[in-house]
């Protein structure tokens, strides 16, 4: 569950949207013809930044306009209505952690117990694990943009 805590992380500049890695065949995103590869840059006219924005941006909506670059390059706007509890069937790419590019003498990263989860020895710096996964993040270098975002998506 934890194997990106102990991957290396890096600040990965990357394109626009959230890429799509899987499609379950028969489902919603398989009925679009959704394709791995492809990725969802925009819902409801809202730029998505990875899967937790689109998380955010369809829960609970039955009816989406959702923006798609096709991995041939082709930009689609499709029209979606959807069940309330509808899975759209696809997977995204893994979210790749930012790390803390600070040396602090009282890092609480090396204070753990040597036996405390793999993903509290990571010194990210990255909001969207915190959230997801209760790693631990020093908001040293944080943008007004990330924490517009913590805000409106309370990912404390």
């Amino acid at each position: 569950m934890y194997e990106f805590a102990v991957a290396p992380a890096i600040t990965n500049l990357r394109r626009r949207g959230a890429e799509i890695t899987e499609v379950a065949p028969k489902s919603l995103g398989a009925e679009l013809e959704l394709e791995p590869g492809d990725r969802i840059t925009r819902v409801n006219g809202r730029p998505v930044r990875d899967y937790l924005d689109f998380r955010f941006q369809t829960a609970g909506e039955t009816e989406l306009v959702v923006e798609v670059r096709k991995s041939s390059g082709e930009d689609w706007e499709l029209q979606i209505e959807r069940g309330e509890a509808e899975d759209f069937g696809f997977s995204f790419e893994q979210i790749v952690p930012r790390q803390c590019a600070n040396e602090c003498i009282f890092c609480f990263c090396k204070g753990n117990p040597s036996d405390a989860r793999p993903s509290l020895f990571v010194r990210d710096e990255d909001i969207r694990l915190s959230f997801l996964y209760g790693n631990y993040t020093t908001l040293t270098s944080i943008t007004e943009d990330e924490m517009a975002r913590i805000i409106e998506q309370r990912l404390s």
